[in-house]
């Protein structure tokens, strides 16, 4: 009888440390509001928005709303945002997160990201009307719908703009939130 106890209960504490994390998730929304790092090269820092310090970017690091991304010398990174964007940065890049999948007071699922120096490669899937994505440098806005682009911004702010595919709506006022 004691046998058969001690298993029994051997049985349910296995069962209990197996399926915990998966009871744990049930009923919890994921809480990334943002994207992740998949991928470093070299040396990546991130600012999250209420700091001055910048902080080492390892793979699986998250990254939100008001936060800058850089990679230096020899050095690149890969994000995969919230909706199954992908943006990398070159070498030598900045980049502010000023907004990231926020909704707006108009319903609208909203991103913006600036790039203050050097070389960003996008991917952003298809963006609905309730949406919009916007890639800016100091001198250009870009609205974007559903591409693959390059955009690469001088020390001086001169901008160059490669769309691969899919369609990019430029204005040379960029927007600004402030």
């Amino acid at each position: 009888m004691k046998t058969g106890m001690l298993f029994l209960a051997s049985f349910v504490l296995s069962l209990t440390i197996v399926f915990s994390p998966m009871i744990n998730a049930i009923g919890q929304e994921e809480t990334t509001e943002g994207g992740v790092v998949t991928y470093v090269q070299g040396s990546v820092k991130k600012k999250p928005a209420e700091s001055e310090e910048w902080q080492r970017a390892q793979e699986q690091t998250e990254v939100y709303t008001g936060e800058k991304v850089r990679t230096f010398e020899e050095s690149r990174a890969e994000m995969e945002l919230r909706e199954l964007d992908v943006l990398r940065l070159a070498p030598n890049t900045t980049i502010d997160i000023v907004k990231l999948y926020e909704e707006t007071k108009e319903q609208l699922d909203e991103t913006q990201i600036d790039v203050e120096e050097g070389d960003l490669w996008a991917l952003v899937g298809e963006v609905s009307a309730e949406a919009t994505f916007e890639i800016n440098s100091p001198v250009t806005g870009s609205a974007i719908t559903g591409t693959k682009l390059r955009i690469g911004v001088a020390v001086d702010s001169t901008t160059l703009l490669k769309v691969y595919t899919g369609e990019v709506k430029i204005t040379n006022a960029p927007s600004r939130t402030g």
